[in-house]
């Protein structure tokens, strides 16, 4: 147990000097405040599809999905179909609003809706909206991780303490790097998560 809570602090480590790489990476290529919100609409459109399938892939283990198919089989129908349909709506709508946003050069649905209503109310109305969900989404992401993080080091990591360090690491990358911070450790999340995901599946199988 001792080297496996080794293990985790180092990798917790090494995750928070990428993180601050990458973000000091896009803080370097971002010129103002408008590619800091856009990126200066260079991120690629299969770059915003891998983060947004990381980000659907990442709602399995936040519902706890896998946990439920490994103690009750596939009968957590309701959980399996949450995991599907939170990645439909995106694929009907995003991709049209993001083509949109790339023909009038725009970084978001705010902007988006500014541009089409002029109405400001819609433009305060819609921001609430996203930063309701998306605290509210980050924060069970970074519950989730913690609590696993403690359950590795046997409660030698407090859920605690891991949540708040992890907190800051995510506000400090999307402060000083932006949109493209979020574009760049995005992928490198998703493909960490997959990556792992393949690998536990496989030990889990020869196991």
């Amino acid at each position: 147990m001792e080297t496996l809570a080794l293990w985790v602090g180092l990798f917790m480590l090494l995750y928070m000097a990428l993180t601050l790489f990458w973000a000091r990476q896009a803080a370097v290529a971002n010129r103002d405040v408008e590619t800091w919100f856009s990126a200066g609409h260079t991120l690629a459109p299969w770059m915003m599809a891998l983060v947004g399938g990381g980000a659907c892939v990442s709602v399995w283990f936040t519902l706890g999905t896998g946990d439920a198919i490994a103690t009750r089989g596939f009968s957590a129908i309701a959980a399996l179909q949450a995991g599907v349909l939170l990645a439909i709506p995106g694929m009907l709508f995003y991709k049209r609003a993001w083509f949109v946003a790339q023909r009038f050069r725009v970084s978001s649905q705010v902007e988006l809706f500014r541009l089409y209503y002029g109405s400001e109310f819609l433009v305060v109305a819609c921001a609430l909206i996203a930063l309701l969900f998306a605290v509210a989404f980050a924060g069970m992401q970074l519950r989730m991780v913690a609590e696993l993080v403690s359950a590795m080091t046997a409660g030698r990591v407090s859920a605690l303490f891991c949540g708040a360090v992890l907190t800051l690491v995510l506000f400090g990358y999307v402060v000083i790097g932006g949109m493209r911070a979020v574009g760049y450790l995005g992928m490198i999340q998703t493909a960490g998560l997959v990556s792992a995901s393949l690998t536990l599946a496989v030990l889990v199988s020869l196991a």
